[in-house]
């Protein structure tokens, strides 16, 4: 398959700005359409548990480790938590976990929520020595999956939530997005990093079919990549039955697949 002569970008504006070069320097052109802004929500004291208790905690993304990160600086009742081990989704969560906190060890990493349940359920007895009844931190987006936290407390183990950012449509993608989308043609691709992305973006086009049929977007011959797992299966419960995933859930991985 020939390299995409575009391509389309869905983070937030900062991130697009900040990985498009991957892509600039392998020839292909970059269009940012940002699906994703986030509004940080206030940290709710009374869901911080008492800094008597140790806990496990999992992180799935890399904005809500960004969150967990500065939350452990910036609040003293946070940073009193005795972390006994994390669990995360994501390499490059699991690289600022190991920078900033090296005492707290990372005791899994895995591409998915799903692996990351399977790995937790072989090794049940190593990481949940009293049963299952060590309590699971989880910082998170007010719009975590269901299945995921529904997964994680199949085990057995008690998740306590805790929402750090909400996720929201930018304004101005709403009025940008026809016009974006009728700039790639087929062949060209589009990135997508997070599930709320994605329901965003088919938000968007779903409000779009019901306008002029003329100003629809064609999303016929257009690749649609995924950062990993956890976003394909979103892309697949929209229709999008051909999803492309890298070999890992890293951008730099994307940008080498495309280019091959």
């Amino acid at each position: 398959m020939k390299p995409p002569r575009a391509i389309l970008l869905t983070r937030s504006v900062a991130e697009n700005r900040r990985i498009a070069p991957l892509f600039d320097a392998k020839g292909m052109t970059v269009l940012s359409l940002p699906m994703i802004a986030l509004h940080d929500l206030p940290v709710d004291s009374s869901i911080i548990p008492p800094s008597d208790h140790s806990f496990l905690v999992l992180l799935t993304s890399r904005e809500a480790t960004t969150r967990w990160l500065a939350l452990r600086r910036d609040d003293a009742r946070c940073r009193k938590i005795d972390v006994s081990g994390y669990l995360i989704v994501g390499e490059g969560s699991g690289e600022m976990i190991g920078r900033v906190e090296g005492e707290a060890p990372v005791l899994l990493t895995a591409d998915s929520i799903e692996k990351l349940c399977g790995a937790v359920r072989r090794q049940r007895k190593t990481l949940l020595p009293a049963g299952g009844e060590k309590p699971l931190l989880y910082p998170c987006s007010s719009a975590r999956r269901d299945e995921g936290v529904d997964a994680i407390s199949g085990l057995g183990v008690e998740v306590i939530e805790l929402p750090l950012y909400e996720p929201f449509i930018p304004p101005e993608s709403a009025s940008d997005f026809p016009h974006a989308i009728a700039r790639l043609a087929p062949g060209d691709a589009i990135l997508f990093f997070s599930p709320s992305a994605v329901a965003h973006f088919f938000e968007l086009l779903q409000a779009l079919e019901s306008t002029e049929i003329d100003r629809n977007p064609k999303l016929d011959g257009l690749r649609m990549i995924a950062i990993g797992p956890t976003t394909a299966a979103a892309l697949r419960a929209h229709g999008v039955a051909d999803a492309e995933t890298p070999a890992r859930p890293d951008v730099r991985e994307i940008a080498a697949m495309l280019a091959e």
